[in-house]
């Protein structure tokens, strides 16, 4: 416990750091504040940062450049990352394996790989939570965010996703998720905004852009979907055995408002 890894560089390695054992076995024996700060990642074969059974950690003001991940996080709580710019990465954000209270502020990923897969550039999964505020996710991924059976909140973030056919925001099976107040723009075809029986969904004040389609439900409970301005070639909202307040959304023309 009481780790500070600041002002080094990696370069040319398989990965950069972390820490061993996300076995449920290891769950008792967490390591404890970890800094990770002002670094430089060029070249990983691998990770990048790799925190297993961490709680309490600062990820901030790195520099990356090419690699697999910039980050995982695996059966981790009390997580932050911040001001972190990273480039040609395969996956730069992943989360998983019940890791909780995961906040990211204003973190940049540019130029992700071109690839369908791993198919997303940031990844939350396992019953596992994050709150992503402020990010730059240009991504070459088939989606840009992913999200199965986890909570997750995006706000104030701009997402780019030139992969063809490509999706912005994924939700599998998501449990309690807000994405409102972003910037959402794709690429031909795909679909801006996709959940998929997840609960208690709020998509709020966003602009949908440059995708076929802006917005599907398919078997989601409680949805809020208001104030959003939809800018496709083909449906603004699709719902299908869902249970929805829509409200105040804008459809651009040439762009059908409803699929039911």
């Amino acid at each position: 416990q009481n780790v500070k890894i600041t002002n080094c560089t990696f370069k040319n390695v398989q990965s950069g750091l972390g820490t061993h054992h996300n076995e449920k076995q290891y769950w008792k024996h967490m390591h404890k504040n970890i800094t990770v700060a002002n670094n430089t990642f060029t070249n990983m074969k691998g990770d990048a940062i790799h925190l297993n059974n961490v709680n309490g950690a600062a990820v901030t003001k790195n520099k990356a450049t090419n690699g697999g991940n910039f980050v995982t996080f695996y059966h981790s709580s009390n997580i932050k990352t911040a001001n972190n710019v990273v480039k040609t990465f395969k996956t730069p954000y992943q989360v998983a394996n019940s890791s909780s209270n995961v906040t990211s502020e204003s973190d940049q990923f540019t130029n992700t790989k071109d690839s369908a897969s791993p198919a997303m550039s940031v990844f939350v999964d396992g019953n596992s939570s994050l709150t992503m505020n402020n990010a730059t996710i240009a991504s070459k991924k088939k989606g840009a965010v992913v999200v199965n059976n986890s909570a997750f909140t995006l706000t104030n973030s701009h997402l780019t996703s030139s992969y063809a056919g490509s999706y912005g925001v994924v939700v599998n099976n998501g449990k309690t998720v807000n994405i409102s107040n972003n910037s959402i723009t794709g690429h031909t075809g795909g679909w801006g905004i996709v959940a998929k029986d997840a609960q208690n969904l709020t998509v709020a004040n966003n602009s949908v852009s440059s995708f076929k389609n802006a917005l599907s439900l398919i078997g989601v409970a409680n949805a809020n979907v208001s104030g959003n301005t939809y800018s496709v070639d083909g449906d603004a909202m699709h719902v299908d055995s869902s249970t929805a307040q829509l409200t105040s959304n804008k459809a651009a023309n040439g762009t059908n408002f409803m699929a039911i």
